[in-house]
């Protein structure tokens, strides 16, 4: 959590000085939100893990790591949206990150089952 915690300033301080979507800022929020997940705290991991997604889309088309890295935050977004009860938002989010992994890995590979078994899992359990 403290990990998390110093990411999260310091990502604050370089998007004030440096932009939202300098790679010193998106690199923090990347690791303060998968920091945040790991603690069990989806509360503070979504913001950062959005944050990052979202200004990362422009060098995930140009840079295999970053997009590799993008997809990895998405599925993290999905399961900690599903561990929140929004159950609807995480199977969307599963979906919508399926063609990447799918472009990645292959239809057949043990990722992409492993993502239709989590989306599969959350559309059968009962909605509260």
């Amino acid at each position: 959590s403290r990990a998390a915690q110093l990411f999260e300033q310091a990502g604050m301080a370089y998007r004030r000085h440096l932009g939202a979507a300098d790679p010193w800022a998106l690199d923090c929020a990347y690791q303060a939100g998968h920091a945040y997940a790991q603690a069990g705290k989806p509360d503070k991991a979504l913001p950062q893990l959005r944050y990052y997604v979202l200004n990362a889309a422009p060098l995930a088309e140009r840079d295999a790591d970053e997009a590799a890295k993008v997809m990895e935050s998405r599925f993290v977004i999905a399961q900690l949206l599903a561990s929140t009860g929004e159950i609807e938002p995480a199977i969307a989010e599963l979906r919508a990150v399926r063609p990447l992994f799918t472009a990645t890995y292959g239809p057949e590979s043990a990722q992409v089952r492993n993502l239709d078994k989590q989306a599969a899992r959350l559309q059968s359990a009962p909605r509260t």
